[in-house]
């Protein structure tokens, strides 16, 4: 079992690694981690277990999803935040896919495409809706291109 002062140790490094400067990059490296730890906690760890905790405890991929989610640059630090962050994100993603299928939808019933062309347009938006992050991937800017000529061929 992990003693308080190990895991004060530890909490602190995570805040510190979980904070993103002002281009959404980390702002402490490993080795500045180390160094806050051995000032402000008196307790001497060299920076590659910090590198070490990293991907043990999850941190490293908690900070990579974050990326992903493009949440970063809005974080002040924190493993509740960030999560809570990148849920939301996640939500949002959700909600503009729901509003790209009924875009679909309003184009398909105003327009002469055919079948082919619906199908590949349903695929799109399925696989976009599948993404379980709030990105916007290049599936998604093609089904927002193919839209826009469908919507393009619906007004001649």
């Amino acid at each position: 079992m992990r003693r308080r002062k190990d895991v004060e140790v530890t909490e602190y490094a995570k805040n510190l690694y979980l904070t993103p400067d002002a281009d959404g990059s980390h702002l402490y490296s490993c080795r500045d981690i180390a160094t806050q730890i051995r000032q402000k906690l008196d307790k001497s760890i060299h920076h590659s277990t910090i590198a070490n905790w990293t991907k043990e405890y999850g941190w490293e991929k908690l900070w990579e999803q974050g990326i992903r989610a493009g949440v970063m640059k809005d974080i002040k630090g924190g493993e509740q935040e960030l999560i809570n962050a990148i849920s939301v994100k996640k939500q949002e993603s959700a909600e503009a896919n729901a509003a790209l299928k009924m875009k679909a939808v309003e184009v398909l019933k105003k327009s002469d495409i055919t079948a082919n062309e619906a199908i590949k347009l349903y695929e799109i938006t399925t696989r976009k809706e599948q993404e379980d992050l709030g990105i916007i991937s290049p599936t998604e800017a093609l089904a927002e291109r193919i839209l826009e000529r469908l919507l393009k061929r619906g007004k001649n």
